[in-house]
């Protein structure tokens, strides 16, 4: 009966040679990641460089007049598609380049290999005084090997200050039959009518720069964005309290936005995604941070725990301004065992304080940090039982040889026992009578070794 008893409970033992860690938590490692963008527009080859190695917004030298085209391309990351597009500025925010004649039509060239039931895309827009008054949508299906002509009418009842300019390789706008693989070509583009004079910006897709920016290995940042304007938030820095290097957080103006954030996660297109795999229920994630806020702002770090892509817990940490390398702990305890453990950091939880700067070293989970270079065997045999139980538990220790502390833990983290184990001892009692029924975890540690085991009261 005892030892149908004890196969029932889950241990959760943490050690040195079995632990989730923090893959790059002291910022030691770097990557250069270098990508082809094309000039005057934003795209998304920062991104997809950093995700596929390869972008989605091409330079090609299959050009219909000149050296070159450009590609766009829909691709597929895990659970993200990345179209091939480019933008004249955000397109929620932006209303694009100056432009002060009305024109009756746009007119390039095209090639295409649209996937059925996909759609690709051109949007022009025109504004006056920040108001758009003009949105013209066409839109291009199938194959098409050879470069065909295209005219685009427009729809301009005033003349426009500004006009905003896209294409996509996927119907972006609402996501409908979107098929990776789908692609287009376009070249030559401007405008025609009576009097029309004014070209558009790289309208024939000849100017392209190379950007290189580093990237945290293991961690995705708004670098990926910034790096078109030579922006950067998060850079390394050799003001550390570990090995070379420390994570140096500020927050910059990114286009329309004011980023200073890094995640080790990956960016969709809408929201953050993934994680690292992580197995801990209980455990304290410790740093080192300075932070040096503009006005009022304030920095911050969230612990988001899932299963199966949901969430199962979260915890989050705001630090204070410190000129100096303070620690901090970031506690928790979860219900169930995740499977995934993000981490996003910002330097600024507020908008508009540009210059907030937050330094970040030696992220390590409280236990691996008490059990570096130790060897796993304080706890050769722990036995809890009976389990479940609604009076005591009996739990006993084979070679135990140092001191330790026995703790018993609620699902939110509350202590309802604290036990000081002697040396030697080798079997004590635990009262649960008092506790309400439920799942709780014992747990027991000294300097060198933490073991969770999980019990129910009945």
């Amino acid at each position: 009966m005892r030892n149908i008893l004890l196969s029932v409970f889950a241990i959760l033992a943490i050690n040195a040679n079995a632990q989730s860690t923090i893959p790059n938590g002291s910022f030691e490692q770097w990557t250069t990641i270098s990508y082809n963008n094309l000039d005057n527009y934003v795209t998304e080859s920062g991104r997809a460089q950093f995700l596929l190695g390869s972008t989605t917004t091409i330079k090609s030298s299959d050009a219909q007049n000149g050296n070159s085209s450009v590609k766009l391309e829909t691709k597929t990351t895990g659970q993200d598609t990345l179209f091939g597009f480019f933008t004249s500025g955000d397109f929620d925010r932006s209303n694009g380049f100056p432009y002060s004649q009305k024109p009756d039509s746009l007119v390039g060239y095209y090639k295409s290999n649209v996937l059925a039931g996909d759609t690709a895309l051109i949007i022009v827009r025109f504004s006056k005084l920040g108001n758009i008054f003009s949105f013209n949508l066409k839109t291009f299906v199938g194959v098409q090997n050879a470069w065909t002509r295209f005219a685009f009418p427009l729809n301009l009842a005033i003349t426009p200050d500004s006009m905003f300019i896209a294409a996509a390789s996927s119907n972006a706008i609402n996501e409908v039959g979107v098929q990776p693989g789908s692609w287009i070509m376009f070249d030559n583009f401007s405008f025609v009518g009576t009097g029309i004079t004014q070209p558009i910006l790289n309208g024939d897709f000849e100017n392209w720069t190379i950007h290189t920016y580093e990237n945290p290995t293991n961690w995705s940042s708004t670098n990926i964005r910034g790096s078109q304007l030579g922006q950067f938030s998060s850079t390394k820095t050799t003001d550390k309290t570990h090995g070379n290097f420390a994570l140096r957080l500020e927050t910059v103006k990114i286009f329309d936005d004011t980023m200073g954030y890094i995640t080790n996660g990956v960016f969709g297109r809408d929201s953050v995604m993934g994680g690292q795999p992580f197995n801990i229920v209980f455990d304290t994630l410790v740093g080192q941070y300075k932070y040096s806020p503009v006005g009022l702002d304030s920095a911050a770090m969230v612990l988001t725990f899932s299963k199966n892509r949901n969430v199962v817990g979260g915890r989050y940490y705001f630090f204070s301004p410190s000129s100096t390398y303070q620690q901090f702990q970031i506690p928790f305890v979860l219900p169930q065992i995740p499977d995934t453990l993000r981490i996003d950091i910002t330097s600024s939880i507020n908008d508009g304080f540009i210059g907030s700067t937050l330094f970040i070293d030696h992220l390590v989970l409280k236990s691996i940090l008490t059990n570096i270079d130790k060897e796993s065997n304080l706890f050769q045999e722990i036995s809890l039982y009976p389990n479940p139980s609604n009076e005591y538990i009996k739990l006993e220790f084979v070679n135990h040889s140092q001191v330790a502390t026995v703790q018993i833990i609620d699902q939110i983290g509350r202590t309802y026992y604290n036990y000081d184990i002697n040396k030697g001892d080798q079997k004590i009692n635990i009262d649960l009578q008092s506790l309400p029924s439920g799942s709780y975890y014992v747990r027991i540690s000294n300097n060198d070794e933490v073991v969770y085991k999980q019990i129910t009261k009945l």
